[in-house]
């Protein structure tokens, strides 16, 4: 009896490593990866300005926050 409750434990906990392994990898693959754009990085080092877009500001016109 003992020997099946240590097999049954065994097999719960790999089954949970698995489980928690092969979910970390489908869905945290990209996550925190930022991939620049480089017509928007040499937009906004040229301070190009597009007429398509809205701009918004947050804090004072003198020293925005965003």
């Amino acid at each position: 009896m003992k020997r099946f409750l240590r097999m049954i434990c065994c097999t719960v906990c790999i089954t949970i490593i698995f489980l928690f392994l092969g979910c970390s990898g489908a869905l945290f693959r990209n996550y925190g990866r930022i991939t620049p754009d480089l017509s928007v990085k040499d937009s906004f080092e040229k301070y190009q300005i597009s007429p398509n877009y809205n701009y918004f500001i947050s804090g004072s016109d003198v020293y925005p926050i965003a």
